[in-house]
């Protein structure tokens, strides 16, 4: 591979179609030639030159011919566009440099003259400079070139997903197939190769290195189900343009994107449940590099909950103090009519085989007044049935219903009781009953009785009250 392909026109140097040894001899010692010689023309072999101004940078057109004696300077006259441009040589030069930005035809006329003002017959040749446009990864089309580029004297470099195209011909990136366009899809060190125009006699090759695009992303760790804003660091030693897209790939989705001056900023959301996630940047569809997401581990599981059925019983004791009041009529069995609320107070022992349904029994006795100056003892027993039907957090609703014996006179109740837990394993009761017991010349009474108190558990560690 060549560091520019110069063609470069083969030069003859014809000599003089008469003359002796003597007159050679003389032009190789610098003496002036013969009256009446023109000096020794220059002639370039048949064919025109082509040379390549690549990626806005001007083309380095060098035209040589060996070094000859006797001519003391050259004239070069360069055609371009319809102008013409006058340039002296000194009769020691071999070359004709010039920095071309102008794609298309030109022409190089070379006149040797020697001391005594003598010219040769102009030896022309033709020079033609084809432009091949280079578009780098995130541009649409060839950024501008400045008017004043350098030439390029090392083989250049561009970024992995760069074009190039050049108008009337096909191009290629090393073994790739030929097209209107190349992309540059690897790394390394290539050769482009252009071919085609007017009939088919355009045929040029220069050497170029695909650098490789570098991503990386952020190393903490993103939270399932929570958008959060990234940077993507995307960089080359060859040039990136503006508009670089990004892909989400795996379990995430992407929205925001935005360029920096060193990458992009994305907006990125893993999904619930994600075990992988990544992002990938593109420039028209072409990979240019991935970066892997790091995910925060799941929340741990709640540990499972314990399996009541065939658990040992839950054991509820429990003390409490209320009041009872009879209802209308106010007897419960005794020869007055009437007979005043009075405090209550006694213990309660609950069974509880299931986390929902158990067993309650409670022993209490009772002060009324039944006729002024006189108390009335009474002592209640009873069994109930108590259905957990509310229990949120500290707070718990149960429903009762069961009978019992007041004074040795039977009973049925029903009612409900509310728990608040004050402490570990410790609540404070407030209960309401109905109890439905005999009364004297009344047939039955309804009695109000209102508990509060204070229950412990023993056995399984669920919540109970």
């Amino acid at each position: 591979m060549r560091a520019m392909t110069w063609l470069l026109g083969g030069v003859l140097i014809a000599a003089a179609a008469t003359g002796g040894a003597a007159a050679a001899q003389g032009a190789a010692d610098g003496a002036p030639a013969p009256a009446g010689k023109p000096p020794s023309v220059v002639t370039f072999l048949p064919g025109a030159r082509t040379f390549i101004s690549l990626a806005g940078h001007p083309a380095p057109v060098r035209l040589a011919w060996p070094a000859a004696t006797g001519v003391a300077r050259y004239r070069a006259r360069w055609s371009q566009a319809g102008a013409v441009l006058d340039i002296e040589l000194p009769g020691t030069a071999t070359a004709f440099e010039r920095e071309v930005s102008t794609p298309g035809q030109h022409q190089l006329s070379l006149i040797a003259i020697d001391a005594a003002g003598r010219e040769s017959p102009p030896a022309e040749i033709g020079v033609v400079v084809v432009e091949v446009a280079a578009i780098a990864p995130g541009f649409d089309e060839p950024e501008p070139a400045s008017p004043h580029a350098p030439v390029l004297r090392s083989t250049p470099a561009f970024a992995i997903g760069a074009r190039f195209r050049s108008p009337g011909l096909t191009c290629r990136l090393g073994d790739a197939p030929a097209g209107a366009e190349a992309v540059a899809h690897e790394a390394g060190a290539m050769a482009l190769r252009c071919d085609g125009g007017a009939g088919a006699g355009v045929h040029i090759e220069v050497p170029v290195v695909i650098a490789p695009v570098l991503v990386d992303g952020p190393k903490r760790q993103l939270v399932r189900g929570a958008t959060t804003k990234v940077h993507l660091t995307v960089a080359s030693v060859a040039q990136l343009g503006e508009r670089l897209e990004v892909e989400a790939d795996g379990e995430v989705s992407v929205a925001e994107i935005q360029r920096t001056a060193h990458g992009l900023e994305v907006a990125v959301t893993p999904r619930e449940g994600a075990t992988t996630a990544g992002l990938i940047v593109r420039s028209r569809g072409l990979q240019l590099g991935r970066v892997e997401l790091a995910i925060a581990p799941p929340p741990p599981e709640p540990p499972p909950q314990p399996t009541l059925t065939g658990r040992w019983l839950w054991l509820e004791l429990g003390y409490n103090v209320g009041l009872l009041a009879p209802g209308d009529p106010p007897a419960i069995g005794f020869e007055s009519k009437r007979i005043t609320p009075g405090p209550l107070a006694g213990g309660r022992v609950g069974v509880f085989p299931t986390h929902r349904v158990g067993i309650e029994a409670d022993l209490a006795a009772a002060a009324l007044a039944a006729r002024p100056g006189r108390t009335a003892w009474l002592a209640t027993v009873r069994g109930q049935l108590a259905i957990r039907a509310i229990d949120h957090g500290r707070f718990g609703l149960r429903l009762l219903g069961g009978a019992g014996l007041i004074n040795a006179r039977g009973e049925v109740h029903y009612g409900g009781a509310l728990s608040f837990e004050t402490h570990p394993n410790l609540w404070l009761r407030f209960q309401a009953l109905d109890a439905i017991t005999a009364g004297r010349n009344a047939g039955y009474s309804h009695c109000l009785e209102l508990q509060l108190g204070i229950v412990t558990s023993l056995g399984r560690l669920d919540r109970g009250w």
